[in-house]
């Protein structure tokens, strides 16, 4: 390979010895670019995009204003008088008219007698009526019924109160006001005014002759009579109830009147019965609460993560936790009791050794069941044959078989096994 190498190398460098010096390498040239790359038509194509949305949008909206109503009866003439004043400006305007001056608006003042004081003094006449039916009709009622002792005699200690204390506060306002002007009061219209209430009366009361009367003197006597016994009764009973204490002192006796304890049970019953109302109120106030506030979370929840309680709902959990640990202990404590009870009533190691080791002996089985049976040793030597001896036997190794299959079971089972051997061998006596 190294010397045909060589020899196109030598053949290379001879070939261009030989070629001439003026021949030039011939240069690349590259195609020109068409000129359509150089149209900008992206943006040529947007442009048209909105020209024809222009003249869609502008199209659109005449056929709209075309279908829409007029907003008034006037527009048409308004634009035909618009129409003629711009074809007509050189010549004068026959149709123009100047516009109309709309006054402002201004309101009226307030008429100053809403400022006065007639609905307060209307009010006040009005609350002194109402109580002065009030006390009309206690006083008629008053007069009816007949007050228990106690009772009247508070209500005649107790200061009377007035009516109505705003009116009579009023009333002397007035009369001091006309105190201080001094006005001289107008006698002759007060006797015409008394006059005038003299004939009201008199009109009443016509009539053609008057009513009979007579002078009952005899029986005012008696009335008298009575009356002066019924008081001096009262007295001389009241004097036989009074106590040397009470008749020295002038006062009048007070009936009825509550000792202390039954002043402290009334303040009691009257706290207690407070506190209840207050309490009564509070659990309102507070269920009313929160029934807003749940209608509120209901509308907004983001109210109920706000108001949420990370401490009530890790002491809820906490409480959850214990409860459930305390049911497991206590369901462990009573499978370690069922435990030691099974464990307690089995027998012991050694003792179930000895009795696999040593069972007792057919003898010891045989005196066993005489003894069980209360057969007495002469009835066992006439009882004792052949026959008797195999059954014997047999019931001997039937036993033993039992009572070691019985040492491997509870002490419940072993003593329905043995209830059963019993009963068998009660059935074979009885047989034989």
């Amino acid at each position: 390979m190294t010397v045909r190498d060589e020899e196109l190398k030598i053949v290379d460098e001879l070939y261009g010895k030989i070629r001439k010096p003026n021949e030039k390498p011939e240069m690349f040239k590259a195609h020109d670019v068409p000129i359509e790359s150089q149209v900008p038509l992206f943006d040529k194509i947007m442009a048209d995009q909105e020209r024809r949305s222009f003249l869609t949008k502008r199209r659109r909206k005449a056929e709209l204003q075309a279908q829409m109503k007029p907003f008034s009866f006037t527009k048409r003439d308004e634009e035909i008088q618009e129409l003629t004043r711009e074809l007509s400006r050189s010549t004068p305007n026959l149709y123009y008219e100047p516009p109309l001056k709309i006054k402002k608006f201004k309101a009226k003042p307030i008429p100053k007698n809403l400022f006065s004081n007639y609905i307060y003094k209307k009010m006040h006449e009005d609350e002194f009526y109402r109580a002065l039916q009030k006390r009309i009709r206690a006083e008629e009622m008053l007069r009816a019924a007949s007050l228990p002792p106690s009772m009247a005699k508070r209500e005649k200690s107790k200061p009377k109160m007035d009516v109505c204390p705003r009116s009579y506060r009023d009333n002397e306002k007035e009369e001091k006001s006309l105190r201080k002007v001094g006005k001289i009061p107008n006698f002759k219209a007060y006797h015409d005014q008394l006059e005038r209430e003299l004939e009201e009366l008199k009109n009443e009361f016509i009539s053609t002759s008057p009513k009979p009367f007579k002078f009952k003197t005899s029986k005012r006597n008696d009335k008298r009579g009575k009356r002066s016994y019924r008081h001096s009764s009262a007295s001389s009973k009241s004097s036989s109830t009074k106590t040397p204490s009470s008749s020295s002192l002038d006062v009048v006796p007070s009936l009825n009147r509550s000792n202390l304890a039954a002043v402290l049970r009334i303040q009691s019953a009257r706290r207690k019965l407070e506190m209840d109302m207050l309490r009564k109120l509070e659990e309102a106030r507070l269920k009313e609460e929160a029934r807003w506030k749940e209608k509120l979370m209901r509308k907004k929840p983001v109210w109920q993560a706000l108001a949420y309680s990370h401490e009530e709902d890790l002491a809820v959990r906490l409480h959850l936790r214990r409860e459930e640990e305390r049911l497991r202990n206590e369901e462990f404590r009573n499978r370690m009791q069922m435990m030691l009870g099974r464990v307690n009533r089995q027998p012991t190691l050694f003792e179930r050794q000895s009795q696999i080791k040593y069972p007792k002996t057919k003898d010891e089985l045989v005196e066993q069941l005489y003894n069980d049976y209360g057969i007495s040793k002469k009835s066992r030597k006439k009882l004792l044959t052949a026959s008797e001896m195999r059954s014997l036997v047999e019931m001997k190794d039937e036993a033993i078989q039992a009572f070691l299959e019985e040492n491997d079971k509870y002490g419940a089972v072993r003593i329905n096994k043995n209830g059963s051997f019993e009963e068998k061998e009660k059935c074979e006596c009885s047989s034989d």
